[in-house]
């Protein structure tokens, strides 16, 4: 488990956040404003996939940890199309803490959108990481997270979800999400604790357009929708390994105190 200092915040927080999770290839924490260069957030995984902001401000929490807030409408970061969002039918972790500023809208089948690579096209391929409440997934509109992945021609989508989760569709409170592939197949975990799995033979891989996180490509020219609503930190694609549910749980209790 990642050990908490509350004796002198600032120092601890650069100690602990920059502990990168081995095989990162992209890993983005809050560490202090000197850290953030303009519209740029670091990425310290030593792939060097920084990321552009575009709308979503830099905010700090009482523990002395920085965040992105996303407004939901049009915010984003984008990162450039590089072969480390190629995941193939290899393992990965996908990382992120989020707080929601507003409930999901059954109505409108509101799905946020996390970590996504790659464009909706005809003969593209693409993955997308996501939560909140849409028609189409786990039990026609309970909260959960899901996991789609778009390719072919004509288009033809894979959609897989945890099971709900219905403490996800709270506002103000910072949960933890993680999602793992081992050996096919996709296991999800909320705030440490497992939420089901999906089996996938896809290859996951991303054809144009790169990364973006706290939104999703919706066309092959750069076109975003399903933005997130709230905060957004401590981002981070691991390749080639998937974590352990006994992982996920330490990686929850060692930022937790962080986000309180």
């Amino acid at each position: 488990m990642i050990a908490v200092d509350r004796v002198a915040p600032d120092n601890a927080l650069r100690n602990i956040l920059r502990r990168v999770p081995p095989n990162s290839v992209l890993y983005y924490p809050g560490l202090d404003w000197a850290n953030w260069h303009s519209n740029t957030i670091l990425d310290y995984s030593g792939r060097r996939n920084n990321g552009t902001i575009s709308g979503a401000v830099q905010k700090r929490l009482p523990s002395g940890l920085w965040y992105l807030d996303y407004d939901g409408t049009d915010d984003y970061v984008s990162c450039a199309d590089v072969a480390d969002w190629d995941l193939g039918t290899g393992d990965f972790t996908l990382l992120c803490w989020f707080r929601n500023d507003a409930n999901y809208v059954a109505a409108t089948n509101d799905g946020r959108r996390l970590i996504c690579a790659g464009p909706y096209v005809v003969g593209g391929t693409s993955w997308n990481w996501g939560h909140g409440w849409h028609a189409g997934w786990n039990g026609q509109g309970n909260p959960c997270y899901n996991f789609v992945s778009f390719q072919g021609n004509p288009i033809v989508a894979e959609d897989k979800n945890s099971s709900t989760i219905a403490s996800m569709n709270t506002t103000g409170v910072w949960m933890c999400g993680g999602l793992s592939m081992i050996g096919g197949t996709l296991n999800f975990f909320h705030n440490g604790a497992a939420q089901g799995t999906g089996v996938t033979a896809r290859s996951l891989d991303c054809s144009a357009l790169g990364l973006l996180v706290g939104a999703r490509y919706n066309d092959g020219v750069g076109a975003r929708i399903e933005f997130h609503n709230g905060g957004l930190d401590l981002k981070g694609l691991v390749k080639g390994v998937g974590w352990t549910a006994a992982r996920h749980k330490d990686w929850y209790n060692g930022m937790k105190p962080y986000f309180v």
